[in-house]
């Protein structure tokens, strides 16, 4: 699956299956309980195939359309893989639909020896002891006899545990007729077997169900069900919250408090009769086994909003610098009401490089081009999260389905890794809302099939959830997309300009510039070291969003791994002529705020996660710079110190 994209040379993996069957080791034995689908493999077989029959098809405005591998290179050079995908697909079909629950339980516990006991029996040290340990009976040289029932514990009986996903409706029958299930219910042979904890993956919906309300009341009344699924509250991390409550204090429209989604709690429990002890399940929540100690919720994340405020005003010189900036934004006091001034509205939801930090997610940017039209630039890991946790979950399954263009810059998995997630949810929230799925437009390199089609053909359908338009068909001033079809496309995106700028990091690494029916051009440069093909295509930009993975010290690194530096970055988009220059995609070790120098002027500004920015909004981003040095200073003051030591280190003279 991943071969592509990550080094796998000294990974071992072991797969296994329900047919394999138990498996055991020194802690557990798990037995694997299949639960099958009530729709027949032929049913779900001809829904697969109708799928392909629109597979990478492009309408055209007309109402006709082109198949995509009629004019598409990358199409045409994978169809005998293809067939073969397909023929592995079919063959996976014929078996059947099944899920798989999984009955745990801890091995017994050995009982301990009491050493007080052991002394009144008059049992000496040495071997004797370990044999009452392993339960034998022994003989003292007295002739007395020692029970190791007198001196040892009783045995721990291991705790019997289950986890259930139940994914839909069709797959309830097999689960509750299922016989496996009952030696831990309230038919069971003995207390020891009855189940301690159910951890329950299925989808609120279905766990509604009367059957599974009536499977869940077959349990004793102690076990406890932990609801573990996409209703849950999503509050994972207090380092975004506090982060984002501390940039809130500079501006509450540019950094809005993120939705903690509390609400979603109800709606999890929703139909689970009363009598049973159902609990959502929380980040950090723990249930202990062994000991018998049952749920523990002492570091499940709460938030503390007035402790992180607090913490933001003891930065020294914060407070003197907030008001200062409230004085500057006084100048320009109706920026925010300008109208016509207001799109694209650009949400950044990962600005961060590589893989994901406490405070910066991996690249992701959304692009509103109207209150009913998006497109997302890059879409890493966690891309989904981000904008449930942005938005909430009713806004954000409303951003999901006016998403009508995902662009992905290159195949490096922090640009990607999240694209599959987010195709999923798209598709959900488009069935929850009642309304048939419409595929969005993947702009993408060609090779992102080969990986699309592999998770296709061995997990789940979702070649039929995007119309494929490989990036260099749109490769600006050369591009090959048939004109009536880039017009199409153009139409379906509220766009007057889309063309794509191959740029200098990797192979098949490209930019995108694009321009809004209303409104000015926005260029977005991927990863990419200073490229002329990008300047020429973006001249006279409204926005430039351009790559700033290092800092100037740097440079040589970043030339070595194809990457920009911040000066490097801010020049681009002098030359470019844009009108501003926003930096992202900073290194992990800028997680807070990147280093500024004498280059930072009042056209460039700095990007963070969980940031939204109007055009309207632009000429107040270099005004935050103070502000965000003396809210991080201590890691700003860090990052200058390394700095310092590098400086020294490399004028340092070299020992013979």
């Amino acid at each position: 699956m991943t071969k592509g994209f990550m080094v796998t040379k000294n990974l071992q993996i072991v797969s296994r299956n329900h047919k394999h069957g138990s498996f055991t080791d020194n802690c557990m034995t798990v037995h694997y309980v299949p639960i099958y689908s009530s729709v027949t493999a032929s049913s779900r077989k001809t829904d697969m195939e109708n799928s392909y029959d629109n597979d990478h098809v492009i309408s055209l405005g007309d109402g006709s359309s082109h198949q995509q591998n009629n004019y598409c290179e990358s199409l045409d050079s994978v169809n005998p893989e293809q067939v073969k995908k397909r023929q592995k697909t079919e063959a996976v079909l014929e078996n059947e639909d099944i899920s798989v629950a999984y009955i745990c339980k801890l091995h017994n516990k050995a009982g301990t020896l009491i050493l007080e006991k052991c002394v009144e029996h008059g049992v000496p040290a040495g071997p004797l002891l370990g044999e009452l340990k392993k339960g034998n009976n022994v003989t003292l040289p007295n002739g007395k006899v020692v029970k190791s029932t007198d001196v040892v514990t009783p045995e721990e009986i291991g705790p019997v545990f289950i986890v259930v996903e139940c994914p839909s409706e069709h797959f309830v029958d097999s689960l509750v007729n299922n016989k496996e299930f009952q030696a831990h219910q309230v038919t069971a042979s003995s207390d020891e077997n009855l189940a301690m904890l159910v951890v329950h993956f299925t989808p609120s919906d279905v766990m509604a169900h009367p059957k599974y309300q009536d499977w869940l009341l077959k349990f004793s009344g102690s076990c406890i069900h932990l609801v573990l699924n996409s209703s849950s509250p999503s509050l994972s991390s207090i380092a975004v919250h506090r982060v984002q409550h501390m940039l809130n204090i500079l501006h509450p429209e540019i950094f809005s408090l993120l939705k903690q989604n509390s609400d979603v709690t109800s709606s999890v429990m929703n139909g689970i009769e009363h009598s049973v002890l159902a609990i959502p399940a929380e980040s950090l929540m723990k249930f202990y086994l062994r000991p018998r100690k049952g749920l523990d919720r002492e570091n499940v994340i709460q938030l503390d909003a007035s402790s992180y405020v607090q913490e933001a005003y003891n930065s020294p010189g914060l407070e003197e610098c907030v008001k200062e900036l409230a004085t500057k934004l006084n100048h320009f006091p109706n920026v925010n009401k300008q109208e016509g001034n207001e799109y694209p509205e650009v949400v950044f939801l990962g600005t961060g490089s590589s893989i994901p930090s406490k405070v910066r997610n991996v690249t992701s940017i959304l692009v509103n081009i109207s209150p009913q039209k998006s497109i997302l630039l890059d879409c890493g890991e966690g891309t989904r999260g981000q904008i449930l946790r942005y938005y909430g979950i009713e806004e954000g399954n409303s951003i999901l389905r006016q998403i009508s263009c995902i662009f992905v810059s290159h195949l490096h998995a922090d640009h990607h890794l999240g694209l599959i997630e987010v195709l999923k949810a798209r598709n959900l929230a488009f069935i929850q809302q009642g309304e048939r799925n419409s595929p969005v437009d993947l702009l993408a390199p060609k090779q992102i099939i080969h990986w699309l089609q592999n998770y296709h053909s061995r997990y789940e359908p979702v070649l039929h959830l995007f119309r494929l338009v490989p990036n260099f068909l749109l490769t600006h001033n050369n591009g090959t997309l048939p004109k009536e079809v880039y017009q199409d496309l153009i139409n379906r995106l509220n766009l007057q300009e889309l063309s794509t700028v191959p740029v200098k990091h990797c192979k098949s690494a490209f930019g995108v510039t694009l321009t809004p029916v209303s409104g000015k051009k926005l260029v977005y440069s991927g990863d990419t070291m200073p490229c002329e093909g990008l300047i020429e295509a973006g001249l006279d930009c409204g926005l430039l969003i351009h790559e700033a993975t290092m800092e100037d010290e740097l440079e040589e690194e970043a030339k070595i791994k194809t990457h920009s530096t911040t000066s490097q970055a801010i020049k681009v988009g002098a030359n470019m002529r844009a009108d501003f220059t926003l930096l992202t995609h900073f290194s992990q070790r800028y997680a807070k705020v990147p280093l500024f120098n004498d280059n930072f002027h009042n056209t460039v500004g700095c990007a963070f996660d969980n940031m939204k920015v109007r055009p309207c909004d632009l000429p107040i981003l270099p005004l935050l710079l103070p502000s965000l040095k003396c809210l991080f200073h201590e890691h700003y003051e860090e990052m200058q110190e390394k700095t310092a030591k590098r400086q020294r280190r490399n004028r340092a003279p070299q020992t013979p």
